[in-house]
């Protein structure tokens, strides 16, 4: 049993890591957004878990956690934190 979660922990962290925490460079300035701000559309009408900690924002310094839970078209259904 906990070596399946542990399998699962990592897919997710994985997946999460590879569309979310990608930074999209700006063409206008070199400036540097967080992942969050970027192309949300690969998450629509799917179950995500998100490993984060405080220091995931986006911008406007929203919580990672309040963008993905107030998007209708994503379903947030696990958080995992860091300690």
């Amino acid at each position: 049993m906990k070596k399946s979660c542990t399998l699962v922990l990592l897919f997710l962290n994985a997946i999460l890591l590879s569309c979310i925490v990608v930074a999209f460079p700006s063409s206008a300035g070199g400036e540097v957004y967080p992942g969050i701000d970027g192309d949300l559309s690969v998450l629509y009408d799917q179950k995500v878990g998100l490993v984060t900690n405080p220091t995931g924002l986006n911008s406007k310094l929203d919580s990672t956690i309040d963008v993905l839970f107030k998007n209708p078209r994503i379903q947030l259904t696990a958080l995992f934190g860091m300690v």
